[in-house]
This record gives C-alpha cells, sequence and structure tokens, in this order.
C-alpha cells in the first residue's frame, strides 16, 4: 500500500520551491541595493534584512540546491553567475581600502561601542575597553542611569570624568566634559550633546543611540543628529549606534558636512554586527571639518554582539599632538 504523504514524493518540491524562494529574495536584495534602499520606511526593513553578505548566501544556497536531484541545471548556473555577482557587490560595499596617515600624527583616541546591557556586576568587558588606551570613550547600552553604575565605571576608569546619559549611554573622557544636554527624538532615540576641552580645542560631541526597530521610520532622528551636529560652531565629533547601515539613502546629506572615520581611514570590513557575522554597520563616528581620521580600526569580541570601533583623530592646526605612547596602534 502507498503511503499518502512519503517523504519521496514531496521532498524534491519542497526543495524546489526553497531554491526558487531564495533566488527571488537574492533578486529582490539587489533590485533594492541600486533602487529605493531605505527611501520608503514602509520597505526599509527589506533592505535592512538583505544586507550584501545575506544576499550572497540565498544565490549561493539557490545554486546548491538546484544541483541536488532532480537537477536544475540552468537555474543552478544562473544562481551561480548571481553569486559571483553578489560577492562582487559585497566586496565594493562592505570592504573599504583607504590608507591609514601614518605620518599624521593624533590627537586623541575615540572608542565607540555597544555593550548590549552587560549586567551589573559583569567585568570581563573591561580589559578590553582599557586596552584601547582611549581618551575618549562613548559607551551604548552601558548599564543604568544609577550611582552605583557611576561608581563602576570610576573605579575602572580613575583618570576619566565619566558622564551617564539616558538609554543607558555613557561617556568617559580624559578631558573635562562641559555644557551637557540629553534630548528624546521620537521613541527609542537619544541624543547626547557635550563639549570636551582639549589642551588645544574645545570639541563638541553628539553622542546618539537610534531606534533599533526595523519598521520605524529613521529619517527624522538621523535628521534632527544631523541638524544638532550643524549647529555647532566648534569641531564636531558624531559618533554612535545609529542602527542604520553606511550605505542608507539617508547618509547622503551627513556625506556633505562630515567625514567617516572609518571609509576615510579604515582598512578591511566595515560592518560592525553582529561579531561572529558581520553583515551591517551600524556603528559609526563622524567628523565635522578640522577633524581628520588617522586610522581607524574594529575589533571584534565575544562580549557584546557589536564590533569595537577605534578611531585616532587629530584636529587640524592644533600642532599639539599627544605625549608619545598615549595613542598606540590598535
Amino acid at each position: 500500500m502507498k503511503k499518502p504523504f512519503s517523504h519521496k514524493r514531496w521532498t524534491p518540491g519542497l526543495l524546489n520551491l526553497l531554491a526558487w524562494t531564495c533566488l527571488i529574495t537574492g533578486l529582490l536584495g539587489l533590485l533594492m541595493r541600486y533602487g529605493i534602499r531605505d527611501r520608503v520606511p514602509m520597505l526599509a526593513a527589506v533592505f535592512y534584512a538583505l544586507p550584501p553578505l545575506i544576499i550572497v548566501m540565498l544565490f549561493a544556497m539557490s545554486s546548491g540546491l538546484s544541483l541536488l536531484p532532480p537537477c536544475r541545471r540552468r537555474r543552478g548556473q544562473i544562481s551561480g553567475l548571481l553569486t559571483v555577482v553578489a560577492i562582487g557587490v559585497w566586496i565594493q560595499t562592505d570592504f573599504v581600502w583607504a590608507k591609514a596617515d601614518d605620518q599624521a600624527a593624533p590627537s586623541f583616541r575615540v572608542v565607540l561601542w555597544n555593550l548590549a546591557r552587560p549586567s551589573g556586576t559583569d567585568t570581563s568587558f573591561i580589559p578590553a575597553l582599557q586596552e584601547t588606551d582611549a581618551q575618549i570613550l562613548f559607551l551604548v547600552e552601558s548599564g543604568g542611569q544609577t550611582m552605583d553604575r557611576q561608581r563602576f565605571w570610576e573605579s575602572h576608569f580613575p583618570d576619566h570624568h565619566v558622564r551617564l546619559f539616558a538609554s543607558q549611554m555613557t561617556l568617559l573622557s580624559k578631558y573635562p566634559i562641559a555644557s551637557v544636554r540629553c534630548t528624546a527624538v521620537g521613541e527609542g532615540t537619544w541624543i547626547a550633546e557635550c563639549d570636551l576641552v582639549l589642551p588645544e580645542e574645545t570639541l563638541s560631541v553628539v553622542a546618539v543611540d537610534v531606534v533599533s526597530v526595523p519598521c520605524s521610520g529613521r529619517r527624522r532622528p538621523l535628521d534632527r543628529i544631523r541638524a544638532i551636529a550643524g549647529s555647532k560652531r566648534r569641531p564636531v565629533l558624531v559618533l554612535g549606534d545609529f542602527n542604520t547601515p553606511h550605505t542608507s539613502v539617508l547618509f547622503e546629506e551627513f556625506r556633505r558636512s562630515f567625514s567617516h572615520a572609518f571609509e576615510e581611514s579604515g582598512g578591511g570590513l566595515i560592518t560592525t554586527w553582529p561579531y561572529f557575522l558581520p553583515v551591517l554597520a551600524l556603528d559609526h563616528i563622524w567628523l565635522s571639518e578640522k577633524l581628520v581620521p588617522v586610522r581607524t580600526t574594529l575589533r571584534r569580541t565575544h562580549y557584546s554582539d557589536h564590533a569595537i570601533v577605534i578611531s585616532d583623530i587629530a584636529v587640524e592646526g592644533s600642532g599639539k599632538p599627544v605625549e608619545p605612547g598615549t595613542v598606540s596602534d590598535a
């Protein structure tokens, strides 16, 4: 007697459907990447969900499934060709070949890291931060805004001024912190502003944590961040977890006034999340005129799903680099 639901009957059909789904989804990702991208808020989640590396994996899976019996050779060839094209897009989009300026003397080092909400007693990640030897550290999802947390950071970074902001944001600075302000934009986006009094220059800092909900529009918070940063009369350092990839159309206005630290002085893969399979660049450091990125690197650890962004920055015309040994290669 025949089994009505024999796996030998439905497995080939299911694999065929899966192969077509991977192929069509990959094509959709390519079309969006070279089309509307995240211009339309309702479709932005699709663009964010289909970064180049995911598109490569979709085409490769379609090609592999097409070679299983019954073999769909033509579809396999098309999927294989698209895999090669997608690899080219991935390399062009997510790899940076900027050359670090080894002749320039950096004025200070900045660290940006989303700590992914460590527990109040967790200190395992502290050495990774201390090893960066940075003058300025901005940490997202770093713990609560309590006196206990204040004392926690002060005990581990006694040479730094500590400032806690809403939304579990923390600023550690070897330079005095002044003119502090923190505001919310919509639901889930926070913008912290302050001035750092460097020996040669007062530096304005705009530090952010942008809403992470995929379907939530990013244009309003990013426009607000750009407006605040653009209103500063001093050199401006804009940094944080933007939860928006570097290829977003919403950064086109940013690039007219600010330079991206990794794009200008980094080397290798620009993506910062997640650490085990980095597909999206969500954590960014933007610099206004007079601030020059000398060298920017990423450090991936198991302490957080975000990479640590480390950038050595020079202040044009300052003529006062930090003391030898204070800023070292990351």
